[in-house]
């Protein structure tokens, strides 16, 4: 039993060690915002006053508590 709870933690582990992030482009985040700007029913171009409201909101799921950014991160 013992063997096999060892065995099980060491695959984990290595299965933890391997993941990678996926590797974007700026250009496929670009072509990706223009086709869901497209289907959007208000928004079809990228402005200032939208790109401050989509990083808004991306930090707000990433830290909607605020304790992992500090303030000169942002």
């Amino acid at each position: 039993m013992l063997r096999k709870g060892f065995f099980c933690l060491l695959l984990l582990v290595s299965l933890i060690g391997e993941a990678k992030p996926p590797q974007l482009s700026p250009r496929d985040v670009k072509s990706k915002v223009d086709e869901i700007l497209k289907a959007h029913v208000t928004y079809k171009a990228l402005t200032p006053e939208l790109m401050e409201r989509v990083l808004t909101n991306f930090l707000e799921e990433l830290d909607p508590t605020k304790t992992y950014f500090l303030q000169s991160d942002i």
